[in-house]
């Protein structure tokens, strides 16, 4: 779905942000870089995923470059488990920090 809407959307005019409960628990989101605000954030399957699961993990990755895209979210913001609720975002216009705060659902806020 996230591909199909890029396809449609995703431009070099265009500043996104496209946010929501992706639910891929299955994924850790991987911290690459130094702590100087050159990191990237990048799917990476857990140990023992299926063949499928390691496919839609390498599959975002894949659309999350081709669409110059980054993931924001680096705290769990389900059940202090997973990092279900994703940012993407082309642009660095959103800024940072994302805070994550308590829960209201079994979600924590972003």
């Amino acid at each position: 779905m996230l591909e199909n809407w890029c396809e449609t959307y995703c431009n070099d005019e265009t500043h996104l942000c496209i946010f929501g409960d992706f639910n891929f628990p299955y994924l850790k989101w991987k911290k690459i870089g130094g702590d100087d605000g050159n990191s990237v954030l990048v799917p990476t399957p857990q140990p023992g995923a299926s063949l499928s699961v390691q496919q839609q993990g390498y599959k975002l990755l894949e659309v999350m470059g081709r669409n110059f895209l980054s993931q924001r979210v680096s705290e769990n913001t389900r059940n202090n488990k997973n990092i279900l609720d994703l940012i993407f975002t082309n642009s660095e216009i959103f800024g940072d920090p994302i805070v994550i705060s308590n829960a209201i659902s079994d979600h924590d806020t972003i």
